[in-house]
Formats: structure tokens, C-alpha cells, sequence
């Protein structure tokens, strides 16, 4: 990619109706699932995903000699 925007493209893609249908039913269902997701609900799905990705590489621990609060 060069960085640029193609005008183009998007113009295609305001001017299609299956896409601004798609973009409907997105913002659809996330209003509706924004109103019904309760804490256990988010907790466990944030519990999942975090399942899914690998933990993080230990990391060394940093000394400061001359830290001053």
C-alpha cells in the first residue's frame, strides 16, 4: 500500500446497497447485544479470549540504582 485512499473504491461500496445493508445489521446487532450482555457474560468472554492468545514472555526486572521519588 501507498498510503493513499481510494475514492474510488468507496464510492462503489456507498453506492452498493448490499453494503449499506451489511453496515445496517451491524450496527443493529451491536446496539441490541450492547443492551443485553451482562457482567458474568463479559467476564467470560474476556476469559476466553484471553485463553486464546499466549501468554507474554517473562520480563526481566529493570534496576534503577538511583530512582528519587
Amino acid at each position: 500500500m501507498d498510503g493513499k485512499i481510494n475514492l474510488e473504491g468507496m464510492r462503489e461500496a456507498a453506492d452498493s446497497a448490499k453494503v449499506r445493508e451489511e453496515f445496517q445489521w451491524l450496527a443493529e446487532r451491536s446496539r441490541r447485544r450492547a443492551t443485553t450482555v451482562d457482567v458474568k457474560t463479559y467476564l467470560q468472554f474476556l476469559t476466553f479470549m484471553s485463553r486464546l492468545s499466549p501468554p507474554p514472555p517473562p520480563r526481566t526486572p529493570i534496576h534503577y540504582p538511583h530512582a528519587r521519588l
